[in-house]
């Protein structure tokens, strides 16, 4: 009998997808891209909320950039055998321009960049808050103002 202890892992398993290397916006690192986009916003951070399929602040392809780890989520409780409905909300938070506080998680990190923070919250359908996050350091990638939305390019899309 599956448990909701296993929406934790879920959790961390979106945090991977979100923060890793396959995750291109219009061929540049997601996080990177995010961070510039959220730089000429004049904002430190953004949110998305995946299930509902939206963005703090707006960012213009935030539906779909949602649907790909909504996806993911998808397939990940069918495989634990939970039920879609065990999970009310999943919000992914990025973070930029951190302090990291004593720098000991990025020690060794062989990563240029300024510091940021991305986080995932799952909560359950019993009101329970699953949250994982991860420190690491991003350069705003491409270092110019972003594309319209329409020349936007989601590598988990093709």
């Amino acid at each position: 009998m599956p448990t909701r202890k296993l929406l934790k892992g879920i959790a961390g398993g979106i945090l991977g997808k979100v923060t890793g290397r396959n995750n291109d916006i219009s061929s540049f690192l997601g996080v990177g891209y995010l961070y510039n986009l959220t730089h000429y916003k004049g904002v430190g951070g953004c949110s998305f909320e995946l299930l509902a399929g939206t963005s703090t602040p707006n960012i213009e392809f935030s539906e779909r950039f949602s649907s790909i780890y909504k996806k993911i989520l998808c397939e990940q409780l069918l495989k634990n055998k939970l039920p879609e409905s065990a999970v009310k909300e999943v919000v992914v938070k990025f973070e930029f321009n951190v302090s990291p506080g004593d720098d000991s998680d990025l020690v060794g990190l062989n990563v240029y960049g300024q510091p940021f923070r991305c986080t995932v919250i799952l909560i359950a359908d019993t009101g329970k808050q699953y949250v994982t996050s991860h420190l690491s350091r991003c350069r705003r990638q491409p270092p110019t103002p972003p594309k319209d939305e329409g020349a936007v390019v989601l590598r988990q899309e093709l």
